[in-house]
């Protein structure tokens, strides 16, 4: 985030305006709520809140208090921001009751606002309020409408200590158990029960489970003549990138024992309101050359406002530069190719319901070449007024300063915008000045993108985004919060002589791009796959228009961020670039959407020509119970009833062996492989719990599925051995259960008819016999039984040992073969 996502030439206004606050008479008990005091009762126009002042110069110190600010009629007020303090007996330590949103929330015209106080302690002394406000649009991105919170809420702070010793840290102290993927923390309320003059301190926020915490920030500060209370905010949020833990510990400069730090977290919550509005997808695909290609996306293209690009991986070191191709939601037929003036119809033919479709491309193949990898960037925005994301095209008239209104003249302020028409050029909020970067080999400079506006964006003179008559497209984000936690983020960062780390983005990147400013290299990208297996050399990124680098551009992409080499991060030289989270909005649908008609010929191949678009759909899944939890795994994403997760890669047949090595019944078997890439089964391998476990099979067509109906049981097995396999994949074998029960495994427990004791039958120690030839015990040895059952083993003879569990044969012992399980 820069500076300039966060400033306004806007005032702040004050209600009541040029009169006192309203005055909050708080409940006689501690932390229950005051009734609600009307401040305004009407918005007449949209508010921005920023700001609360709170004042009570009586009644016992320190306090603890939090502010609600709420909307709507009496009776029904609606919560759109709470504020947590603490405030003094002393009329001297003001600062304390000037408190601010970590962001400002966002309040509709027309609307009835109010304000209740809850506190420690039992005094009802009246306290003053009043509210802090911009009206109408701000000009800045840096807002929201959901609502602040704090945690602990209408409850006493949590305490944190230091170590005994200065700068000794104490242990971690849990502030929430769990705060959702998505969070946004953004600062902290913080209060000193036992201060010391001029101690400095610092208070650290983790996250992860209890002993496993990382430190997520630090926050600084200094008590001054035994004074300290407070709250920090941050300038950036930070983002929770998965839900976790949260917990908070204390050093301090202070050596002569442990003080202690009371503490409430200040966050907003994960972003739902707009989650069906706003979405993106990283897909990877290879080429299979096949004009009218339909690429499935998570979500519909043909409504709102969408982007898609598509970005070319080549082999490494081989192959014709390649320049990505874009195409939106206001081109009605063509895309756009970097690097050549003006559209074409041949790239990305169409955006549907289902996607988007590809055409032959060019003698390059720009989006479909057989074997080719290519990347692609699916961004919606299906809000009622395009809250988030604006596509439109427009003809270049050569007028420096030219402004692109990108809402119709409305208030509209972009964070960051891409034209293209003949190079992809890019500029975010980072920039500063008339500056921006063309992603292709250019040196970056002036008189391209020059700035953002309150109701688009700014262009100057330069052929790649002005030309007399020459046509353009762009793509505007306006990235505030609610967008930032849908995982995107920018970034900037200053080159040094060793590799550089892009951090703080708050998710492990699904697509990152990098681009060195002022300098005439390509831009570079990577995504999570491509390039990034031994066919492309591990730590490869692609060049814009260009062929794989020799990885040392976008090294490796880490959580956070990424890994920056010297091609692209030069010492002393300036970055630009932007990430994608890799996470689909929504769950892919479990089939595509078929129209059509036709009919499939019974019993036989239908002729060619004849389409399957009505014909029946058999899924497969199978079932496994382990402890409380049953998994249901398929080869495709079921979502109709019962969800199937799509893990499994192939089915084998079920086979059996006319007998086994002694004659008898042998088992029926089949064998299944599994992705295993988030290591679910590696976990589960490693506690053994797969291994008997009975799993079932089951088949039934679409309809049958959606009915809820019953399906058909195709093989029922016993898992009898899994192991994990070095891509990534898991292999289950399971055992027929049938024939399993009349098996060898299953037959009468038999022992020899004489045991082999400390003497040979023919009264010969046993050490006579080390060097004959080892004597076979006949028969089948077990140590099953009905609630453990652990397999078999082999005993041949070979010396005076003992095997543990069967002491009773005792010159035996297991030699060269291995139990029967993993």
């Amino acid at each position: 985030m820069s500076i300039a996502s966060i400033v306004t030439t806007k005032p702040l206004h004050w209600i009541p305006p040029a009169a006192d606050g309203v005055s909050v008479t708080p409940n006689a008990s501690a932390w229950v709520n005051s009734a609600w005091v009307q401040i305004s009762a009407s918005t007449p126009g949209i508010w921005t809140l920023q700001t609360v002042t709170a004042f009570s110069d009586s009644g016992p110190s320190p306090v603890h208090f939090e502010i609600d600010i709420g909307t709507g009629a009496s009776g029904s007020e609606v919560v759109v921001g709470t504020l947590p303090g603490c405030k003094e007996s002393t009329t001297w330590n003001l600062e304390s009751y000037f408190l601010s949103f970590g962001i400002p929330i966002s309040i509709e015209a027309g609307l009835r606002v109010a304000v209740r106080l809850r506190k420690q302690g039992t005094d009802t002394t009246a306290w003053t309020i009043a509210l802090g406000y911009y009206e109408d649009d701000v000009g800045t991105s840096n807002i929201t409408t959901l609502p602040q919170l704090c945690v602990p809420s209408a409850a006493d702070p949590i305490n944190v200590a230091s170590g005994g010793a200065s700068w000794s840290v104490g242990s971690w102290v849990e502030l929430s158990p769990s705060l959702d993927a998505g969070s946004m923390i953004v600062g902290v309320s913080m209060q000193r029960p036992d201060m010391v003059s001029n101690d400095d301190l610092i208070l650290e926020i983790g996250v992860g489970a209890v002993s496993s915490e990382t430190v997520l920030t630090r926050i600084a500060t200094t008590e001054f003549s035994n004074a300290f209370h407070g709250v920090t905010r941050f300038v950036v949020p930070h983002r929770l990138a998965t839900t976790t833990r949260v917990s908070a510990r204390l050093s301090q400069s202070y050596s002569s024992g442990a003080r202690t730090c009371e503490v409430k977290l200040i966050y907003y919550g994960p972003q739902t309101a707009a989650s069906g509005d706003l979405k993106h997808q990283v897909i990877e695909y290879i080429g299979n050359g096949i004009t009218g290609r339909l690429i499935l996306t998570a979500f519909p293209l043909n409504v709102g406002n969408v982007a898609v690009w598509i970005y070319p991986v080549l082999p490494a070191g081989a192959g014709t530069a390649t320049p990505p191709v874009v195409r939106t939601s206001a081109d009605a037929t063509n895309s756009w190719l970097d690097g050549t003036a003006g559209t074409s119809a041949n790239f990305i033919t169409s955006l549907t319901a289902d996607g988007f479709t590809l055409g032959a491309g060019d003698a390059f193949g720009k989006v479909n070449t057989s074997g080719t990898k290519y990347i692609a960037i699916v961004v919606s925005d299906v809000s009622t007024d395009g809250d988030f994301i604006k596509t439109g095209i427009y003809t270049g008239n050569g007028v420096d300063g030219r402004l692109i209104e990108v809402n119709g003249g409305d208030p509209w302020q972009p964070t960051h915008v891409w034209v293209h028409g003949i190079s992809h050029v890019y500029r975010s909020t980072e920039f500063v000045g008339d500056s921006s970067v063309t992603l292709r080999a250019s040196v970056a400079g002036v008189n391209m993108i020059q700035s953002f506006e309150t109701t688009g964006f700014t262009v100057g003179t330069s052929v790649n985004t002005n030309t007399n008559t020459n046509a353009y497209g762009y793509v505007a984000f306006r990235a505030g919060p609610e967008f930032l936690a849908t995982g995107f983020a920018s970034f900037t960062l200053q080159g040094t002589a060793v590799d550089d780390v892009v951090s703080g983005l708050g998710f492990t990147p699904g697509f990152l791009l990098a681009k060195e400013y002022n300098a005439a290299g390509v831009s570079y990208y990577k995504s999570t796959t491509f390039p990034n297996n031994a066919a492309d050399l591990g730590d490869d990124s692609q060049g814009w228009n260009s062929t794989n680098d020799t990885g040392a551009a976008v090294k490796s992409l880490v959580f956070g961020g990424a890994v920056l080499g010297s091609v692209v991060a030069p010492a002393g030289a300036t970055i630009y670039g932007w990430a994608w989270d890799d996470v689909d909005t929504d769950a892919p649908p479990s089939t595509s959407p078929c129209t059509g008609g036709g009919t499939v010929a019974s019993g036989t191949n239908p002729s060619a020509g004849t389409s399957l678009a009505t014909a029946t759909t058999i899924h497969k899944w199978m079932e496994v119970t382990i402890g409380a939890t049953t998994y249901r795994w398929s080869d495709v994403a079921i979502n109709f009833t019962t969800a199937k997760e799509p893990r499994v890669l192939s089915w084998g047949r079920a086979a059996r062996g006319l007998t086994d090595g002694r004659g008898g019944i042998e088992t029926a078997a089949m064998t299944i492989r599994l992705a295993d890439v988030d290591r679910v089964l590696r976990g589960l391998h490693s506690t053994s719990v797969l291994l008997n476990k009975v799993a079932t099979i089951y088949a039934a067509d679409e309809a049958t599925i959606r009915a809820a109906g019953t399906p058909w049981t195709v093989f029922t097995g016993v898992v009898r051995d899994f192991r994990p396999e070095s891509d990534l994949s898991y292999r289950l074998v399971l055992e027929d259960a049938l024939t399993l029960s009349i098996s060898a495994f299953a037959q009468e427990r038999l022992v020899p008819s004489y045991l082999i004791g400390p003497l040979i039958s023919d009264g010969n120690p046993v050490e006579k016999v080390w060097d004959s030839p080892a004597q076979i015990c006949y028969g089948a040895l077990s140590d099953e039984d009905d609630e453990e059952p652990e397999g078999t083993v082999l005993c041949p003879f070979i010396a005076a040992e003992t095997l543990p569990g069967h002491e009773e044969l005792q010159p035996l012992q297991v030699s060269g073969l291995p139990r029967r399980e993993p």
